[in-house]
């Protein structure tokens, strides 16, 4: 998205200057906070992206762990903002720090594949994400049995259900999603972790 702003210099982990503006894309390791530790010296501005919220938890949340938040404030000491992906999560980490709300984009050039043939009669229904995430499609077994199911995932999820599962990879994924006539994605609100 940024490289298509005229103006912009845009790199990616290309750390031969000292820019401007550095995002540091989800992660905060220790390597992502002695990166933001040293270009935020040297006075560059340092944001952090992130589509998770990694700010505070509630007792429904077993996803996100109390060591994750408590890293995730070392992180945001080191950052002067960040990018939250939704405006739950914006909502929450401006309580801790300058946040703006930006959406996740679509890369074209990466998604450039068109599906024409969607076969509604006996559609292949898909599922993508995190391996973790994918036992909620249980709850529709009743649903998905007359259905042929993709699960596309980090690793086999191990469901109680027929399915056809592909590996995640980055490259092939634009590809592997054009075999699902409808993507099919539940999730429960009813935790900090699901709203953001």
């Amino acid at each position: 998205y940024f490289k298509r702003i005229s103006g912009l210099k845009v790199t990616i982990n290309d750390f031969t200057y000292v820019p401007d503006v550095i995002v540091i894309m989800r992660h905060f390791s220790r390597l992502e906070r002695l990166v933001a530790r040293i270009y935020r010296s040297f006075g560059t501005k340092v944001i952090w992206d992130t589509c998770v919220n990694y700010f505070e938890s509630d007792s429904k949340n077993p996803q996100v762990l109390p060591s994750q938040i408590k890293v995730a404030h070392k992180m945001i000491e080191k950052c002067n903002a960040v990018f939250a992906s939704s405006r739950f999560i914006y909502d929450i980490s401006s309580k801790y720090i300058t946040s703006f709300y930006l959406t996740d984009t679509i890369d074209k050039e990466h998604f450039y594949y068109w599906k024409t043939d969607i076969n509604l009669q006996n559609p292949v229904i898909g599922w993508a994400g995190f391996a973790v995430k994918a036992k909620i499609l249980e709850r529709y077994k009743q649903f998905l049995k007359r259905h042929n199911l993709l699960v596309i995932a980090d690793k086999d999820p191990i469901l109680n259900l027929n399915y056809k599962y592909i590996q995640w990879n980055y490259k092939r994924f634009p590809q592997d999603i054009l075999n699902c006539d409808i993507m099919f994605s539940p999730r429960e609100l009813d935790d900090m972790y699901n709203k953001g």
